[in-house]
């Protein structure tokens, strides 16, 4: 989801949980240009404007991991973005992330529609 999309009741109802990694510093926002992915109704990864970092919100534990992943590449895979480049990343979700198609660039890892 848009991390501004009506449908996403963290930031406004409820607080945003505190990320797990640690990767910029900064915390999640309702943002223009910001997704959080949400497993099972939880925010389970958000994703900064432009895509510099992606941060987990929940810890790891390999029962969400995949999911988030795979429905962060539906940005790529239906045409909302044609490339997605993560700059920082926490590195238990770098082998997730190419699994599911990012590959590592200078930038990042990426992965194009």
């Amino acid at each position: 989801l848009a991390a501004t999309d009506p449908a996403n009741v963290y930031g406004i109802a409820v607080p945003w949980p505190d990320a797990v990694d640690d990767v910029s510093g900064a915390r999640p926002a309702r943002a223009a240009g910001a997704y959080v992915v949400l497993v099972e109704g939880r925010a389970s990864l958000y994703l900064d404007r432009g895509g510099k970092s992606l941060r987990a919100l929940r810890p790891f534990d390999g029962s969400w991991e995949s999911l988030a992943v795979d429905a962060l590449t539906t940005l790529t895979a239906d045409g909302r973005l044609k490339r997605l480049a993560v700059e920082k990343v926490a590195p238990e979700l770098d082998e997730v992330l190419r699994a599911a198609g990012f590959v590592p660039t200078p930038k990042g890892l990426v992965r194009y529609g």
